[in-house]
């Protein structure tokens, strides 16, 4: 079974307290990820082998595949872990979680286990799976524990709903 992790970036990878002290010296710390939690989701992935990134944050909107994969390998992520991103749904006000579920139902053929990882929650439907996090502090050792036991705890089973007709 697919094992998906919808990522976030601001608030996830970076975090407030980091960027107030990054952008002290650096005028383009908005862009800048955090390092401790870049180490927290390359630990993810070292735990979880078989588990794909599918990128929900507004950087998919700002940056191309090709950035954002070479972003994250600067912090060791392996650019073959991130597989995709979300699509960009025009509706007015669209929640992500609206943008997670056009993801599902157009890649996922029957059944996955997933998470979601944001500091906001905007998910819908798709609360249930998400991993709220403390935009103050971003992924740290704590969170990246919760996602581990997720996925070990079979946690995220997501099911495509059959279609009668």
């Amino acid at each position: 079974m697919k094992k998906i992790l919808f990522l976030d970036f601001d608030g996830v990878l970076n975090n407030t307290n980091f960027l107030r002290e990054e952008s002290k010296t650096n005028p383009d710390a908005f862009r800048c990820l955090d390092p401790e939690n870049c180490k927290n989701l390359k630990w993810i992935l070292f735990k979880i082998p078989d588990l794909q990134i599918v990128i929900s944050s507004t950087w998919r909107i700002l940056y191309t595949m090709f950035e954002l994969k070479k972003k994250l390998s600067e912090h060791g992520i392996q650019p073959c872990r991130i597989v995709d991103r979300t699509p960009r749904l025009t509706l007015s006000g669209t929640i992500r979680g609206l943008e997670i579920q056009r993801w599902l139902d157009d890649n996922i053929k029957d059944e996955c286990q997933f998470i979601i990882l944001d500091d906001d929650s905007d998910m819908g439907d798709l609360f249930k799976y998400l991993l709220n996090i403390d935009r103050y502090v971003g992924l740290n050792n704590g969170y990246a524990q919760r996602v581990v036991e997720w996925f070990e705890g079979c946690r995220g089973h997501w099911r495509k709903p059959l279609i009668c007709q």
